[in-house]
């Protein structure tokens, strides 16, 4: 008899169901027609008490998970923007500015033509991006020597570089000319192909 007893006891424990939230607190339900069936409700009342306290769980684990997994979140975003940053300029999206990405140096050379000094201009350009249809200000140039219309056309609003042809990113494009003094060849207009 009292076994069988122990083992109506085993039964109705085994019905009730514990729901441990990570405050430690305890939602239980009991399957009261199968208690009841074996046992009396004050015996079944006793033995739902007996289940209701349950040590808090830590909690240091998950807070160590969540600040783990945040940090992998944040990361990730900040590769994210790295990545689409780095797609803009692969695109063409970085703009090339001919005021501040064409350089222009000259230097004068040994040579002298009609009794002028022969000059050498480079023009750098100084943008990732290729630039086309270069144009500078030379209102007023002069020169004695023969320039190539390929290499400078001369026209009223401008002289266009290189017959507006590239000229690559980082690469440089020479002419020469013979005047008395060096003229001051400003750039003015460009268009940027970047791909």
């Amino acid at each position: 008899m009292l076994l069988l007893a122990e083992l109506l006891k085993f039964h109705c424990r085994r019905r009730f169901q514990l729901n441990v939230d990570f405050n430690g607190r305890v939602s239980g339900e009991v399957d009261r027609q199968q208690c009841n069936s074996f046992r009396p409700r004050e015996s079944c009342r006793q033995d739902i008490s007996s289940h209701q306290t349950v040590p808090q769980k830590s909690t240091d684990g998950l807070k160590i998970m969540a600040r783990t997994e945040n940090m992998i979140l944040g990361g990730f975003l900040h590769f994210l923007c790295a990545v689409f940053y780095l797609s803009l300029i692969s695109q063409g999206h970085c703009q090339c500015h001919p005021a501040t990405d064409l350089k222009i140096f000259q230097s004068e050379t040994e040579v002298v033509v009609q009794n002028k000094p022969q000059w050498k201009v480079t023009i750098v350009n100084d943008c990732v991006c290729t630039q086309v249809s270069i144009k500078l200000a030379c209102d007023g140039f002069q020169t004695v020597e023969e320039v190539d219309s390929s290499i400078l056309a001369i026209g009223d609003e401008g002289c266009y570089v290189n017959h507006e042809q590239p000229v690559y990113g980082h690469q440089t494009f020479n002419f020469t000319y013979s005047w008395g003094t060096q003229y001051p060849f400003m750039p003015i207009y460009s268009e940027s192909a970047c791909s």
